[in-house]
């Protein structure tokens, strides 16, 4: 059922981000949006089916019991064929600031009555050649960008949001025009964990930046990632690779085509790009930046670390605003 948000006079709702691997639960200011407490919880896939209602209950418990929120907004794979109700997929292009996404209410006889739980659905485009492609959880993080940078919502714009499944986002005066999925994330620990690339090689090693480099500039060398990958290891047989290194150069690899690959409607000319901005809060939006700029494109990343519970936030304003 499509829903909006109730217009309460509860001091707080509840805001939260439940992926594939973590949840993120946020107790916020219904006014201010300042975030007054947060827990962390089990992904969605570690959930058992018909038990995402007793998971969120058994972590928001003591937040209902002292603060009656009457609203709950949740974004990610929550809302997905996998999560506690399928909150479907927008079709682009979509002014994400100006548009509202329509909320999916939760019903569940397990929750209070006076609580509404609400999930944000995903957005899905097709790309040249009416290929499919599809988002959750991001479209959240890129509210929460351009809500808080203006220069995203001017021109064109490229959009890095890297992560197990890579989302390179397109965007036109802040409308999302289209945008495309790269597995290098999963791609990169399938290979670490179950291949042959990096056996031998330390569990924790220390960034080798050089090898890194070596990495992204060997992927630009015209052959295929496949044809790429085994030198992970040729390298190391050869002396020419050392076990510790071994992690930095395939990470450089796989980046560095899938940069490519992101490029190419671009013509893979820096000249003709615009500005990327990579929004992450890890380690991974400094390497995309490193790739970038070894690659002659001009990148600036923002910390993505809050960008979810500011777009949950967005949302629930403009929810609110579209009440009579």
């Amino acid at each position: 059922m499509v829903s909006g948000v109730t217009n309460t006079a509860a001091a707080f709702y509840i805001a939260g981000d439940w992926g594939t691997s973590s949840l993120r639960l946020w107790l916020v200011d219904s006014s201010s949006g300042k975030v007054e407490d947060s827990l962390q919880g089990e992904g969605i896939s570690r959930i058992p089916a018909g038990q995402a209602g007793a998971a969120f209950m058994q972590l928001a418990k003591p937040w209902i019991e002292k603060y009656q929120p009457q609203q709950a907004l949740l974004c990610g794979m929550v809302g997905s064929n996998i999560g506690w109700i399928n909150s479907g997929y927008q079709a682009c292009p979509m002014d994400l600031l100006a548009e509202a996404l329509p909320l999916v209410s939760v019903t569940d006889p397990k929750l209070p009555a006076l609580l509404q739980i609400n999930i944000v659905p995903g957005l899905r485009c097709q790309r040249d050649g009416d290929v499919p492609d599809v988002m959750r959880g991001e479209e959240t993080q890129l509210i929460g960008a351009l809500a808080i940078t203006a220069a995203l919502c001017q021109g064109p714009q490229l959009v890095c949001l890297p992560g197990t499944h890579n989302k390179w986002v397109h965007l036109q005066d802040g409308v999302v025009s289209h945008f495309m999925t790269s597995l290098s994330g999963e791609l990169y620990d399938l290979l670490a964990s179950h291949s042959v690339l990096l056996r031998g090689s330390p569990g924790v090693a220390t960034f080798d930046s050089e090898s890194f480099a070596a990495g992204v500039s060997r992927s630009q060398q015209g052959l295929d990632l496949l044809h790429l990958l085994f030198e992970t290891r040729s390298r190391q047989i050869a002396g020419h690779l050392s076990p510790q290194a071994a992690p930095a150069f395939l990470s450089g690899l796989i980046i560095g085509r899938d940069m490519a690959g992101a490029m190419q409607p671009y013509g893979n000319s820096p000249a003709s790009l615009p500005a990327i901005t990579v929004i992450a809060s890890s380690k991974l939006g400094e390497l995309y930046c490193r790739a970038g700029q070894q690659l002659g494109f001009i990148c600036s990343a923002l910390d993505g670390s809050n960008l979810s519970q500011t777009g949950l936030h967005h949302i629930y304003q403009r929810a609110l605003q579209q009440l009579p």
